[in-house]
């Protein structure tokens, strides 16, 4: 009975987005980047992206949905998978310079 009624209204209502890129969350944002670097990642460059985490994140499988301010006054959703998380501990990014050093 539910699927129906979404289907009814589903023009207007808005699915989170799916994030498959690298990502990290810092004390309140969530960032990531459609790059392969982790270094612009890192550094908040080229096709890198973060918005403020409101309210507390859900947690399924292999998922974590945050609830997202846009930037621009707005609010979404958008669904991240817990395996491609970063942590940007002292050693890696020590590795992202060194790498960059040596290219």
């Amino acid at each position: 009975m539910s699927e129906n009624i979404y289907n009814i209204f589903s023009d207007v209502i808005e699915l989170p987005d799916i994030v498959t890129e690298n990502w990290y969350r810092d004390r309140d944002s969530v960032h990531w980047s459609e790059e392969d670097s982790l270094l612009s990642l890192y550094e908040g460059e080229g096709d890198t992206y973060s918005c403020e985490v409101y309210g507390s994140p859900v947690e399924r499988d292999d998922y974590i949905l945050f609830k997202l301010y846009d930037g621009c006054g707005g609010k979404f959703q958008a669904i991240f998978e817990k395996d491609r998380e970063l942590v940007f501990t002292p050693e890696l990014i020590n590795s992202l310079y060194q790498d960059e050093d040596n290219d």
